[in-house]
């Protein structure tokens, strides 16, 4: 039979069953599903699956994914997604116990219309949901988990004549913005709770210094704030009532030039704070948006006419600071205008383009440094509006912690795997947006519920928003792209999303973040001692542990820093030496003979033999009780780290390319089944051969469908080895 769909008229006939035959099973493995879509327009998705019932799957004999409607029957019908069958390919054979991928494309769908006026359908949301199908017998196995799919409009759009950008972004190297871009959005109030609406309250004051040193114990290097810029008429463009107490400002005075210089006050202060603690901050000129108002008119809260003069002394006033990283020109233009009911036209769309290109065009006229520029946009669609703007892409990306149930679909389910489900179809949707332009991801968190939980949400906890933090960095690490998260902030109008809590105190989120800033460095001693990338559990362990002993002694996170701090630190020594002492280190070097241990150690780290003078230096540091045999290779990739030579440079670079892919393949270990794979000597051979081909020339992120390969292994490879360990097999 051709892969071709089934007619509408037959689906009847072929699936008449949910029961299943005992024989056909399948379990859930992964998928990769974008969020949120573009109406009408086609995307690539996979679903991975494992036969775990007692027959084979052949396309001869009707064995196919199908679209599933959890929700009841679609509103759209059966070919909501343009299709509802993926096929094998004629001939595949997919025996009990493997995997099987489904690749293919699906059509967002295009029930879009201006004239609708119920605006919530501009970013709706759809169930995706699919599963196996023995066409004519029955529906069987377990579905993919479903994800809700935002869908929008987006028209396409240039600026032109004034609005068009007079010139091109300026340029920055990609290596600045790879994943140790790491850094944090801060914010004092939201608009609505601004008191007497007076905006300056969006910026950080007393607090600041507090705010900027959680960042740097947690390894960030970036801050994003958000300045909104007061109109040159101040006045109530708000409801009387739209500010709390009924106040008839929006700002604190009705003079402009004392509130552009209140505000320039502010954000002068919290880069002078950012530049003691050397940190570089993004600013966001904000303050002309589209918002719809309680009587149901959209306009501009402060066009851009409105605030041009006071954007233009603000820019002028802080280009120069040293802490300055560049310009966010507005934040999430299109989402915001969009959520407010504003985005009912193609005019409407091309209004907020124009906007945005002339502020933009105002940053280059009056920035004389240079700085780069960037848009926060919250809903992929839209990404492509701002490619001629951008130095470096910032969009956000809020994938989601839950699940609807497959019984009650007024229930909700945590789900925090569905961060893997999605994060790299829309890591994948963004790279396309923005080809060839660095990027980073501007806005990321998790929002956590204020109560407990009811009947119809399930709560989503700090230990929640600490495990989402978990998976989101790890899948960050393999695409190597930076990152701003929100929220670092103190405000109690923040704290369900903040990672830090109102009396200051760090959320488990925090952990999370300032561990990761460790884990190259646990790769690389993992590598080091056992050949083989760290295991998550170990990783995390690891990482906590040189962390607590960083904060305590105030250590930079570096191989050469610990390794001089060795000696005054029990507990520093205590945790390098479970790796030297451990039996798995032991079987894999030869401790028993000093000249081999030390060539293994070259060969595993550096992937060459020791130069005769090298192996002289360290054989005699040994066998003289210089140095123990348990910190030998910990000194020795220090050692290379802190050296200048090109010999010691190549090492390192060798040996942090290795690190790199155990990173990316422990990252890719992202549930708790795949944790299970990598248990046991057969696997952890297997990651020892994953990393033996990695030069200091190794391309990493193409070297993914190696890890990947690797990682099929594990799942196929070990089903004779599982049960020996006592565990169900892999996967």
């Amino acid at each position: 039979m051709k892969n071709t769909l089934i007619p509408l008229s037959l689906l009847g006939s072929l699936v008449f069953s949910t029961t299943g035959h005992a024989e056909d099973a399948a379990k859930f493995i992964s998928q990769s599903v974008p969020v949120t879509m573009e109406a009408g327009v086609r995307y690539p998705i996979s679903i991975t699956l494992k036969n775990t019932g007692t027959t084979t799957w052949t396309e001869t004999d009707l064995f196919r994914l199908n679209a599933r409607f959890p929700s009841g029957q679609s509103e759209l019908g059966t070919m909501q997604w343009g299709t509802n069958r993926a096929f094998l390919s004629a001939g595949e054979r997919v025996a009990p116990g493997e995997l099987k991928t489904f690749t293919f494309t699906i059509t967002a769908p295009n029930a879009y219309s201006y004239s609708d006026t119920d605006h919530a359908r501009a970013f709706r949301g759809y169930d995706f949901q699919w599963g196996m199908v023995h066409d004519g017998v029955s529906e069987f196995g377990e579905p993919s988990p479903i994800v809700e799919i935002g869908v929008v409009k987006s028209p396409n759009l240039t600026a032109s004549g004034i609005y068009a950008p007079k010139k091109a972004p300026v340029a920055v190297s990609a290596a600045d913005f790879g994943n140790n871009f790491r850094g944090a959005n801060i914010l004092k109030h939201r608009y609505a709770a601004s008191p007497a609406c007076t905006h300056t309250e969006w910026i950080p004051d007393t607090e600041m210094d507090t705010l900027a040193d959680q960042a740097v114990d947690m390894g960030l290097k970036y801050l994003r704030l958000p300045v909104v810029i007061p109109p040159a008429v101040p006045g109530n463009s708000l409801p009387a009532n739209g500010c709390p107490g009924g106040s008839e400002w929006q700002w604190a005075t009705p003079n402009s030039d004392t509130n552009i210089a209140r505000v320039t006050k502010r954000v002068q202060a919290v880069l002078a704070s950012a530049q003691r603690h050397g940190l570089k901050v993004l600013i966001i000129l904000d303050g002309y948006t589209k918002l719809k108002q309680s009587d149901g008119q959209c306009y501009w809260k402060h066009s851009y006419e409105e605030v041009e003069s006071n954007a233009r002394t603000l820019i002028q006033a802080i280009s120069a600071d040293p802490a300055l990283l560049g310009w966010d020109v507005l934040n999430e233009p299109m989402w915001v205008a969009k959520a407010s009911g504003c985005l009912n036209s193609d005019s409407d769309h091309a209004s907020v383009v124009n906007a945005v290109h002339a502020m933009y065009n105002l940053i280059r006229d009056n920035d004389p440094y240079n700085h780069p520029t960037t848009v926060g946009e919250g809903a992929s669609p839209y990404y492509k509006y701002w490619r001629d703007i951008v130095s470096f892409a910032s969009p956000h990306i809020y994938l989601p912690a839950r699940q609807k149930s497959t019984i009650d679909t007024t229930v909700l389910k945590t789900d925090i795997d569905q961060v893997n489900y999605t994060q790299t179809a829309m890591l994948r949707q963004i790279e396309a947006a923005f080809p060839g332009v660095p990027m980073i991801i501007g806005e990321t968190g998790l929002q956590l519920d204020t109560t407990s939980g009811t009947a119809v949400t399930a709560p989503l906890t700090e230990t929640s928003q600490a495990n989402y933090y978990e998976r989101f960095l790890n899948g960050m690490t393999i695409a190597n792209h930076g990152y701003l998260f929100w929220a670092l902030s103190t405000s109690p109008y923040q704290q369900d999303i903040s990672i830090l809590r109102e009396d200051g105190s760090a959320r488990p989120a925090v952990d999370v973040v300032a561990r990761q800033a460790w884990y190259p460095i646990v790769q690389q001693l993992y590598i080091a001692y056992t050949g083989r990338p760290a295991d998550p559990v170990g990783l995390q362990n690891f990482a906590s542990g040189l962390l607590s002993v960083a904060r305590t002694n105030k250590l930079p996170t570096s191989l050469t820093a610990i390794e001089g701090f060795y000696n005054s630190s029990l507990q520093l020594r205590t945790l390098i030496d479970s790796l030297g002492n451990s039996a798995e280190s032991r079987a894999f070097y030869n401790y028993n003979d000093t000249t081999a241990l030390v060539s293994g150690i070259y060969n595993t780290a550096f992937k060459r033999a020791p130069a005769q003078a090298g192996l002289d230096y360290w054989v005699s540091a040994i066998n003289s009780g210089t140095l123990e045999k348990s910190r030998a290779a910990f000194s020795i990739i220090a050692a290379a780290s802190a050296n200048t030579s090109a010999q010691a440079v190549t090492d390192t670079a060798t040996l942090q390319k290795k690190g790199a892919v155990a990173g990316n393949f422990t990252a890719s270990l992202n549930t708790a089944e795949w944790t299970s794979c990598y248990v046991g000597p057969t696997s952890n051979a297997a990651g020892r051969s994953l990393l033996i081909p990695v030069t200091s020339t190794t391309d990493v992120q193409a070297y993914q469908p190696t890890i990947d390969g690797t990682l099929v292994l594990l799942a196929n490879g070990l089903r004779s080895e599982q049960p020996k360990l006592g565990k169900a097999p892999c996967q």
